[in-house]
């Protein structure tokens, strides 16, 4: 009810011409709005999980309303640089991609350069040179995908007994067992594949099809080389998509994945994403020392020259967020309207 009452509020502020108004304030020229979006689905993923994915379809209706909204869509770098100098453009932004899933290659890059938009890509680099699905998500799309029926007994899959998929507590019972038991018995990501793919037997699910979809798979070193070749910025975000609060662990993380990057890209790794939006304060100190030089979070809001550089607000548009909703943020109007505490 709560969420009506704002998009009706949001609307009503639309057609007054109050969002026109904050959009081309100079309030709002001195801020930066930092989009963050996950994956396009090949399959059903928009049907899973919704916080993660769009159609192709919902993500072209979202660059259409940036189109409108007439933003001046900028580079990481570019975009930081102007905000810290205080000369950004009207109504600024940046688009970021989360984990480097295959349909950025395949389907949000063409989309992108039509348009003239850059983007960066933080990208996790484990399964990258795998060439497979990203295992835990590939265990809940397939039980997700069988969630009609019961799942019996199975050593293999750490299972003493039938559960039902209908519901999701159930479903999310035999992912941890399954993963507990991969885990326990120390199964290579080859072997971890190969038993989401008994798993998906089991279920009546074609695995081979998913896999000749490339979903929940993040590109290959060869199609990141060909997005950096484009012009499209490559970044961190962890080797194994994990924020350890260990400095050793965190720093062999950013080091690794850095690496990797560079390798890939001939291009420097300096900007950095929370996987999961996770963070803690002696991991700045951790970042800092590692020469990274912003780190963006899963906090809604505009960055100001006063935020922090490694703790910059970051709007997560999802499916589930209206597109006046998203009008709201693209002026600016909705950093300043009241929201729900997330504590």
């Amino acid at each position: 009810m709560l969420k009506g009452l704002k998009r009706g509020g949001l609307l009503v502020l639309r057609d007054l011409g109050v969002m026109g108004a904050v959009a081309r304030s100079a309030w709002r020229q001195k801020r930066l709005l930092i989009l963050c979006y996950h994956s396009l689905s090949v399959d059903q993923e928009h049907q899973w999980k919704r916080a993660l994915f769009f159609t192709p379809e919902e993500f072209d209706e979202r660059l259409e309303l940036i189109g409108k909204h007439r933003l001046n869509v900028l580079t990481l770098e570019e975009g930081i640089r102007r905000l810290r100098e205080g000369t950004l453009p009207d109504r600024s932004a940046i688009l970021t991609f989360d984990d480097g899933t295959a349909d950025f290659h395949d389907l949000v890059a063409p989309r992108l350069r039509r348009l003239g938009y850059p983007a960066t890509v933080y990208v996790s680099t484990y399964y990258i040179e795998k060439g497979l699905p990203i295992f835990p998500l590939m265990i809940s799309y397939v039980l997700w995908k069988g969630r009609h029926q019961h799942l019996g007994p199975d050593p293999d899959f750490g299972l003493n007994r039938a559960i039902d998929l209908s519901t999701r507590e159930g479903r999310m019972e035999v992912e941890r067992a399954i993963i507990a038991r991969v885990t326990e018995l120390g199964l290579s990501a080859g072997d971890r594949d190969a038993v989401a793919g008994r798993l998906a037997g089991r279920l009546g699910v074609d695995h081979a099809e998913l896999g000749r979809r490339r979903v929940l798979q993040l590109m290959t070193p060869q199609e990141i080389a060909s997005v950096a070749g484009q012009g499209f910025d490559v970044q961190l975000h962890t080797h194994r998509h994990r924020t350890p609060d260990d400095q050793q662990a965190f720093t062999e993380e950013i080091l690794e994945n850095r690496r990797r990057i560079e390798a890939m890209t001939g291009r420097a790794a300096r900007h950095f994403c929370y996987p999961s939006g996770v963070y803690f304060p002696p991991c700045l100190g951790w970042l800092n020392g590692l020469g990274v030089v912003s780190g963006t979070t899963c906090v809604p809001g505009l960055a100001t020259a006063e935020s922090p550089s490694l703790l910059l607000p970051r709007l997560v548009d999802t499916a589930g967020l209206s597109p006046v909703e998203l009008e709201g943020w693209l002026s600016g109007l909705s950093s300043v309207l009241p929201r729900r505490s997330t504590s």
